[in-house]
Order: C-alpha cells, then sequence, then structure tokens
C-alpha cells in the first residue's frame, strides 16, 4: 500500500539527489522498495517531508557534522523564524513513546 505512486517517489529522489549522499540514498531506496510495510511507508513519509523542505534557507540531510550522536534526519533553517531547526522524522507508534532527553516534540497538522 503505498501513498505515492512511484513516479512521483522517484521525481521526489531525483529533486534530492544534490542532498543526499550515496548511503542515505541507497538506505530510502531499500526501505521504498522493501515489501514489509512497516519499512516502505516510513521511506515513503521520510522522502515527502525532506522533499517538501527542500527550498527552504539551508537544508542539510543527516548533518555529517552533528556530533551529539544519532543525526537528525535533517537540519533546516528556514522552516521557524529567526532559528534553525533539527528535524527528526519518527513512526506514529513512537511518538507516543519515551523520547530522547532534550527534545520537544512538535506536532505537524497534515491537509
Amino acid at each position: 500500500m503505498a501513498i505515492f505512486t512511484r513516479r512521483r517517489i522517484q521525481a521526489m529522489l531525483n529533486d534530492l539527489r544534490p542532498l543526499l549522499d550515496g548511503n542515505k540514498r541507497a538506505d530510502l531506496v531499500a526501505r521504498l522498495n522493501n515489501k514489509r510495510v512497516e519499512q516502505a511507508l516510513p521511506a515513503e513519509m521520510e522522502s515527502a517531508l525532506v522533499w517538501a523542505m527542500r527550498d527552504f534557507d539551508c537544508l542539510e540531510v543527516e548533518p555529517a557534522w552533528w556530533v551529539n550522536g544519532k543525526k537528525p534526519d535533517a537540519y533546516v533553517e528556514g522552516l521557524l523564524p529567526d532559528r534553525p531547526a533539527v528535524v527528526e522524522i519518527e513512526s506514529w507508534p513512537r511518538l507516543f513513546g519515551q523520547r530522547p532527553a532534550g527534545f520537544k516534540w512538535i506536532p505537524a497538522g497534515l491537509c
């Protein structure tokens, strides 16, 4: 059960090519092609959300300079007024579990 058509996903990946290193692109493609829904659907949403942020002032996908353990999915400037944002894209069940220390969840409404 896909959210987007294969053509739309490929267009998003093509647009994101300059922002993704080879390992991240290979990871996304492997997850998108996975037959397990719990792998493919989150990969589609991650691709879509990063794609939607691509036109902000500064966007780095899994920034290499991040030093606090696990890299966030994105670092973006222009998403919030007057400050940069670190974006970690999580699946629905994990939103209600234990959150990492120092992280603040900002609920997003989809229309």
